[in-house]
């Protein structure tokens, strides 16, 4: 059998952290191990990886981070940790998802499918509005804007250009290849870049078979994460940029992308972001700059 090691990155969420875990012990294809790497939570997570720790001495095993280094740092911590155990595939998560029994299952038989994947990634259906979350499974186009990948049809196996990190299956060997996310992300667009690198050398999957449920909480726009996410699809957009057609227009419409952020912040934010929602632009001109010491949280 494979040696699957799982990954989940928690911060102040401790119920959560908990149905999550539980999805994963009761998957249908045994796990090695399943590290929990906890972002300096200030609510009762750690308590309750210690309680899991007891309860699974040999299954369960907690990596307490200091500080919060958002889900960015959460997940290269948890890559390093990961492949310290001779793992043949790492599955990686937020805990903000519960697994479908048969999810693990599913997309190791991708794999079996595609011998030449490098990472399968699980379809992501929203428990809020009860239907397949789109955005999260990516396209992009000649620009680097990225759009839903078609996720209908009779095809099984659907080949991404990029996807969230909501319980996509890597392939261990490969991160010698990819390397790890980019910690100064922090969070937004550091799922997009790392998954670009596997779905631009054509290695990258979706599963329709294998599904993974999402409680996303989609609430009003906050300036701060829109900061963070156009700096860091500005910064993606530069490292990336000889797979552009014209870098200067990826540039621009990028630029009228956080123009448009600004102008729904204004609408639909609520009266602390709606004087901060100039921060959408300025995290992409900070991108485009390379400046990353603006701490705007």
């Amino acid at each position: 059998m494979s040696k699957i090691v799982a990954i989940v990155v928690t911060y102040n969420r401790v119920d959560m952290l908990e149905e999550c875990v539980n999805a994963i012990l009761a998957q249908s294809y045994p796990l090695y191990k399943i590290l929990i790497v906890n972002n300096a939570s200030t609510d009762s997570t750690g308590k309750l990886i210690e309680k899991m720790e007891i309860d699974h001495p040999d299954l369960v095993h907690g990596i307490e981070l200091k500080k919060n280094l958002g889900g960015a740092g959460g997940f290269t911590y948890g890559l390093l940790a990961a492949s310290l155990y001779d793992a043949d595939f790492i599955w990686m998560m937020d805990d903000d998802v519960e697994p479908r029994r048969d999810c693990l299952e599913h997309l190791l038989a991708g794999f079996e499918k595609r011998e030449d994947a490098d990472m399968v990634c699980p379809l992501v259906y929203g428990i809020r509005r009860q239907k397949i979350q789109g955005h999260q499974h990516k396209v992009l186009d000649r620009y680097l804007m990225d759009s839903e990948a078609p996720v209908n049809g009779e095809a099984s196996l659907i080949k991404l250009d990029a996807n969230a990190f909501v319980g996509p299956l890597i392939r261990a060997a490969s991160l010698s290849r990819y390397g790890l996310p980019i910690s100064q992300y922090f969070i937004w667009a550091d799922d997009l870049e790392y998954t670009f690198r596997i779905g631009n050398a054509g290695k990258l999957y979706l599963s329709k078979d294998a599904v993974i449920d999402h409680k996303d909480q989609q609430g009003k726009p906050v300036a701060w994460k829109a900061y963070y996410g156009f700096r860091n699809y500005m910064d993606f957009i530069r490292l990336h940029r000889e797979q552009s057609s014209c870098y200067a227009l990826s540039v621009g419409l990028l630029l009228f992308r956080s123009a448009r952020a600004t102008i729904s912040i204004t609408l639909k934010g609520d009266d602390k972001n709606r004087g901060k929602a100039y921060l959408a632009p300025l995290g992409a001109l900070d991108g485009l700059l390379g400046n990353w010491n603006r701490n705007v949280r």
